[in-house]
């Protein structure tokens, strides 16, 4: 648990002490902003539960966006309102409503996606006023009138088939920020936006004569954690701290408290010259939701694109790639990965495999047979004459195999160097062989053994 900061707001709901008067707002600091809704229409009655003060509105399927922040719509629920109330001016400096509310109206909303900015849960407080208790105001509200009567009569009216029916109107709005404890668990903070408020007739104000419950945090909206319920100094002298001493598993907090001459007010609280406008058909743009109907064409991931059936927007740059090209980028990359797998046709590598295999068998084969001719030649002929005509087929044998390293290296694998290197190798064995000769060799039989080779083998022939 963390206790919130003593420098800003804490509890909820915030009363202010005194009446707000629209001279002592400095026009500054009045913000002009646009509220947007995605509503559902009702077809089916809704039901009321006195005791728990909540009614049975579906959860996720209306949307409201704050400041760019679409939050899912999860609870609705009538709460006891006295000494809760905070009447606001009209922006020309009239009282909106002047009068004693008779309950309160709260609309419980939950951020849609946890990395979005803002605050986790937002609350809609609106007072309701029975006609007999407002003294500015001769009328009623009919369609929030039809609301309350239909959900008691058990019956579902053209006129109140929508939340719209709260969430319209352009009026001066406040909104602020608070903190709430949760036991063994982070605080809570929540954004809460107040309402001018709405009359209603004096007989449906009556079906709800009984006292409603106190206001509360739903569960999901505190990941079912118990709330701070009050909180009391401990200790002494320099060693006091505040702690929370009481924990309500319902959801019920401690009110805060702050006055409209305290010199934070103005800081704490804002003021909104707002209008709220319906979208239809879902949210879009700026509001970080497309409607699914947009995508039909191409395939979506249900896991990662699609929430609550809305397309999700990147809410820092507020657009996405469309998925046509997502799909796109992923076949160049299949593509680029089974190139990598087959061989390069570029090198024609099965076509030069074949010719260096090729090339190292008939080198394999040419050597092996002047190898059997060399002994067979050896075995034959012992004078020098013949040991030269054996040197020579031994050149033959090299230049055969130097042809076959020419036609490797025509496949583009054999260096030029290694022909260099094999000409030397092979041109040694000649002269080791001549050299003995020359030592061995009388006066008279040296000059016929330096004169030619070519003639040796016919002279061989002939002696023979």
């Amino acid at each position: 648990m963390s206790l919130c900061s003593a420098t800003g707001n804490a509890g909820f709901p915030i009363v202010i002490q005194g009446d707000i008067e629209r001279a002592t707002i400095v026009n500054k600091k009045i913000q002009k902003m646009t509220f947007k809704t995605s509503l559902s229409r009702r077809s089916v009655p809704r039901s009321y539960d006195p005791i728990t003060g909540f009614i049975d509105e579906m959860a996720g399927q209306d949307s409201f966006v704050f400041n760019g922040i679409p939050y899912l719509l999860q609870t609705v629920q009538i709460y006891n309102i006295r000494n809760q109330n905070t009447t606001l001016p009209t922006l020309e400096g009239s009282k909106a409503i002047d009068g004693v509310a008779s309950f309160g109206v709260a609309f419980s909303f939950l951020k849609q996606q946890e990395n979005y900015a803002g605050e986790k849960v937002l609350f809609i407080l609106i007072p309701i006023y029975s006609q007999a208790n407002v003294t500015n105001i001769k009328d009623y509200h009919l369609d929030i009138d039809a609301y309350f009567r239909d959900m008691m009569s058990n019956n579902v009216s053209k006129d109140a088939a929508s939340l719209s029916v709260f969430l319209n109107y352009d009026a001066l709005r406040i909104s602020y920020t608070t903190c709430i404890e949760l036991k063994d668990s982070p605080s809570l903070n929540v954004r809460v936006l107040l309402f001018p408020g709405y009359v209603i007739q004096n007989t449906t104000a009556n079906l709800f004569k009984d006292i409603p419950p106190p206001l509360r945090i739903p569960s999901q909206l505190r990941d079912f954690k118990p709330t701070a319920f009050r909180r009391s100094l401990s200790g002494s002298g320099s060693s006091t701290a505040l702690q929370v001493s009481q924990w309500s598993d319902e959801g019920f907090c401690y009110n805060g408290l702050i006055s409209v001459g305290d010199d934070s007010f103005g800081v704490r609280f804002i003021f909104y010259d707002s209008k709220i406008i319906p979208v239809k058909g879902g949210l879009k743009g700026n509001d970080s939701l497309i409607p699914t109907s947009q995508y039909k064409c191409v395939p979506l991931d249900k896991v990662k694109d699609i929430s609550n059936n809305l397309v999700i927007i990147d809410p820092i740059t507020k657009s996405r790639r469309t998925l046509q090209d997502e799909l796109d980028a992923d076949k160049l990359v299949k593509a680029a990965e089974l190139k990598d797998a087959l061989p390069n046709a570029d090198s024609d590598g099965p076509r030069q495999f074949a010719l260096q295999f090729a090339s190292i068998i008939v080198a394999i084969i040419v050597v092996v047979v002047f190898a059997f001719l060399f002994y067979k030649i050896g075995q034959r002929f012992h004078t020098t004459e013949k040991a030269v005509v054996a040197a020579t087929l031994v050149n033959a044998a090299a230049t055969a195999i130097n042809i076959a390293k020419r036609k490797e290296g025509q496949a583009g694998n054999a260096p030029a160097t290694a022909t260099a290197a094999t000409a030397t190798t092979a041109a040694t064995p000649a002269t080791t062989a001549a050299t003995p000769a020359t030592a061995a060799a009388t006066p008279a039989t040296a000059a016929p053994a330096s004169a030619a080779p070519a003639p040796v083998a016919g002279q061989g022939q002939s002696s023979a």
